[in-house]
């Protein structure tokens, strides 16, 4: 009788005897309250309703965008961000199938604002996220000033291949305005700027990396893609991207690790991206001009239309090399160094992520065929007597186009923030330069 039992002294000295128990042995139950009761009902099957809650709210001050856009070009410099506060809102159905995020930052130096908002559908195995971002951007200089305003949306459609393997589509529309804000009675008069872009981004994703702890991987990554951007007003103009990004973690022992990327990209068209190689990503800079190399030329024949940076290439300020192409390879070794000689687990966050590192850099950033062509600007000087000069010369440099930087780094996390410190010497035309150290936010590559 399941319904009446009992584990007592008696019952298991007599199992033990080899003695069972009798069914006459067993007091009889009382059944009909039990047979009174209704039949057991399966509960009603009901469709799953969406239902959303907060389940990440983020505010910060950080050194970085919070959108990821192509700056317009402006003949340089790169145009920073700047300290700024951030503050994000995610939410999450009960299944997670589905997440919501809004974000908004500003720029402390006024260099401007942003706002995104995304919804990624998780809920098949074609990944979907759609993404809203605007971005105010102030640019030039005296009484040259635009305000630049960059809108975006993108689909991003992600199809994994298996664990380790996927491939990316990314559709986008974008849409450029340039205010030229009034300085003088002639600057209100003039129009504003606009443009009309649609694109297609296509990736292979290969990562089968592992994450022992934070900054530290074993593994290795690989992406490649290629990017097509056509103006709508104008069919004719066009810009195409190619690159790629290869990573590889090698542990050396318990979680020293040798980390290793090689990092390629290419722009070519009617219209092209500028590669500005030096420094580190989300350096933390206070001014634009001193962070940026106003001795090296920048091309102004070769209908840039966006700029970006090419980095890591440490003991460098940004535009050592710039071109419509890049290529740069990053060596290190990580080395956790409390965490190395101990088994127990480490209470403090600082002690636990404070690492060591040791680094190379070598690379380069060009244009036309190969670095050594002549249509290189940093290895032309031109000078003249003045605007109504009618004698120009042109002084042709030596410089070799490849450059290299070698160097130290620590690295820890800090009041919830992941610092890099790094100095390095930079290496040109075999000589090493002046020493030159990077304060910077966010993990490493």
């Amino acid at each position: 009788d399941i319904d009446k039992y009992q584990f007592d002294a008696d019952a298991i000295a007599d199992v033990e005897n080899g003695e069972t128990f009798r069914a006459e042995e067993v007091e009889e139950v009382d059944t009909t309250a039990v047979e009174a009761e209704e039949p057991f009902v399966l509960p009603e099957q009901r469709n799953y309703y969406l239902a959303f809650a907060a389940t990440d709210l983020t505010t910060q001050f950080d050194f970085d965008y919070a959108t990821e856009l192509y700056q317009p070009f402006n003949g340089g410099p790169y145009v920073m961000p700047g300290m700024g506060t951030f503050l994000k809102v995610g939410m999450l159905d009960v299944f997670e199938d589905y997440k919501l995020e809004g974000g908004f930052r500003y720029s402390f130096n006024q260099s401007g604002t942003e706002f995104f908002i995304s919804l990624e559908d998780r809920s098949k195995r074609l990944d979907k996220k759609y993404i809203v971002q605007r971005q105010s951007l102030r640019t030039g200089e005296g009484l040259d000033q635009y305000n630049n305003r960059l809108y975006q949306l993108r689909a991003i459609l992600r199809y994994a291949l298996d664990e380790v393997n996927a491939l990316q589509i990314t559709p986008t529309v974008r849409y450029d305005r340039r205010i030229t804000l009034g300085s003088t009675e002639q600057r209100v008069d003039d129009p504003d700027i606009t443009n009309y872009w649609v694109g297609l981004k296509a990736e292979y994703i290969f990562d089968n990396t592992l994450n022992p702890s934070l900054n530290i991987l074993n593994g290795s990554r690989l992406k490649i893609f290629g990017e097509h951007y056509r103006e709508v007003i104008d069919p004719n103009t066009d810009i195409s991207i190619v690159g790629l990004d290869a990573r590889n973690y090698i542990k050396i022992h318990r979680d020293l690790i040798w980390a290793n990327r090689l990092a390629a990209s290419s722009s070519f068209g009617t219209r092209k991206l500028v590669y500005y190689m030096g420094s580190v990503d989300n350096w933390i800079t206070l001014s634009n001009r001193e962070k940026f190399d106003q001795t090296t030329n920048i091309a102004n024949d070769q209908g840039y239309q966006f700029q970006t940076i090419a980095t890591n290439m440490r003991g460098f300020i940004q535009n050592a090399r710039n071109g419509n192409n890049f290529a740069v390879v990053n060596s290190e070794v990580r080395w956790p160094v409390v965490r190395y000689f101990t088994n127990k687990p480490i209470k403090s966050k600082f002690l636990s992520t404070l690492q060591v590192i040791g680094f190379g850099d070598v690379g380069t950033a060009w244009n036309g065929p190969d670095p050594y062509s002549d249509e290189n600007t940093f290895n032309k000087i031109e000078a003249d007597n003045g605007p109504n000069s009618s004698i120009k010369v042109i002084y042709k440099n030596q410089n070799d186009p490849i450059i290299g930087g070698v160097g130290w780094g620590l690295r820890a996390k800090i009041w919830g923030y992941f610092i890099r410190y790094d100095y390095a010497w930079g290496i040109e035309n075999g000589v090493f330069l002046d020493p030159v150290s990077y304060l910077s936010f966010g993990l490493d590559f």
